[in-house]
């Protein structure tokens, strides 16, 4: 096995890959930890609140970063990428796993491997190309589409040409082959949460408590709620639930898009059941899930196609059953109905998410069959050994392939 130092890039900062370089350090494997400061996410925090350590490396902008401007973003992520290679210049990682990372940023980094010897490995969360495609292509018709193209090309060169690629799912298998990876190079490594950070805690909590909901039947969507969720569902369901169960709640803890959509619905007619709330400082998240009696995650039908909601994994820890509006050949809702952890319904299917999620609140065994479900599987999957022996293979792999004669 090799000792090659690792630089692992996770532009977004999702503490799972964070734990995971902390952990292969523990274990012998130097490894940096390196992420965007500038970036804003529900992870952010995650980061703040974090011990100093030598192997975290926070790379920020000068400035504020602009989400909502396309083409401001485009030049800030190609200005830390930059910023990112000055970084590598100077630390020199043999290995370097890109995960979470805008195109732009993936394509200097891995121009950066090839001039330096080092070997690049695609870490693919979501398949930006066909996203941009589909998304920026229903708003911008015609440079939409062209941007999809590009970006699509651009995407298959970078996995065609990566050391190794990590698939999280096995219908991105696809993509790799049709891009021309060898089969050999690639891996499927599903996501995990980190147990450590996600402990299970009761309904009847400080935070609970602190926020009225100790008492209520509470529904929790926590996360990024982007272009590729429905926030109407949420609000339709609380628009029931305020009907016909005033102690039900429906809380939302994200930012953004999606969540100032649901603020200014509420503005115009007001629903007492929906509960708006920002991200929650990562240290109490374990007592805001713990509140929930069901967690539901939300995907559109198109990003079925390019993303795996990642809050799935995270509900599984919190010991609590849920309701996912996710398509039902989405990898996410096959593991959900595998495990027996939850239900999944049509993610346009209104009438139906509103009454399985009802339905659910009103089964207590049921639910707590399922939390169990849910926290026996997390336990066993996401043990930190079996992650830190995939990713020392991985590593090992790619290595062989950039110093293969």
């Amino acid at each position: 096995m090799t000792c090659m130092s690792t630089a692992l890039v996770d532009y977004a900062n999702y503490p799972f890959l964070r734990g995971a370089a902390t952990d292969l350090n523990r274990n012998g494997h130097p490894t940096w930890y390196v992420y965007s400061a500038s970036f804003q996410s529900p992870n952010h925090s995650s980061s703040v609140n974090a011990p100093a350590s030598p192997d975290v490396v926070p790379i920020a902008l000068d400035g504020l970063f602009s989400k909502q401007s396309l083409f401001k973003r485009r030049a800030q992520e190609i200005a830390w990428a930059k910023r990112c290679c000055a970084w590598l210049d100077t630390s020199r990682p043999g290995v370097v796993l890109a995960s979470n990372c805008p195109l732009e940023v993936l394509r200097l980094l891995q121009r950066w491997c090839s001039r330096h010897g080092a070997a690049f490995v695609m870490w693919v969360q979501d398949i930006h190309g066909l996203a941009i495609k589909r998304i920026l292509g229903r708003k911008l018709p015609v440079v939409g589409h062209l941007a999809g193209w590009w970006y699509d090309r651009l995407e298959r060169r970078l996995i065609r040409e990566s050391a190794h690629t990590i698939l999280i799912s096995p219908d991105h298998q696809v993509l790799a082959l049709s891009a021309g990876q060898h089969p050999e190079r690639t891996t499927v490594l599903e996501n995990w949460a980190v147990l450590a950070d996600h402990p299970q805690r009761p309904k009847d909590s400080p935070w609970s408590r602190r926020h009225g909901l100790d008492t209520t039947a509470n529904v929790v969507y926590a996360g990024t709620l982007g272009m590729k969720h429905n926030p109407g569902l949420l609000l339709a369901l609380a628009r029931s639930l305020s009907a016909s169960s005033p102690q039900s709640r429906v809380i939302v803890i994200s930012e953004g898009v999606g969540a100032d959509w649901l603020r200014q619905q509420i503005a115009v007619a007001p629903c007492p059941a929906l509960v708006l709330l920002p991200f929650q400082p990562f240290a109490e998240l374990p007592e805001a899930l713990g509140a929930a009696d069901v967690l539901t995650a939300i995907l559109e039908p198109d990003a079925s196609l390019f993303s795996v909601p990642s809050k799935t994994l995270t509900y599984l820890c919190a010991g609590r059953a849920q309701v996912a509006a996710v398509p039902l050949g989405n990898s996410a809702a096959r593991m959900i109905m595998r495990i027996g952890a939850g239900m999944v319904v049509d993610p346009a299917d209104v009438t139906g998410y509103t009454a399985t999620m009802v339905g659910m609140l009103a089964d207590a065994p049921r639910r707590e069959a399922m939390a169990t479900a849910a926290r026996v599987y997390a336990e066993s999957a996401f043990a930190p050994e079996r992650i830190r022996a995939a990713l020392l293979d991985i590593i090992a792999k790619a290595a062989a392939v950039r110093v293969a004669p």
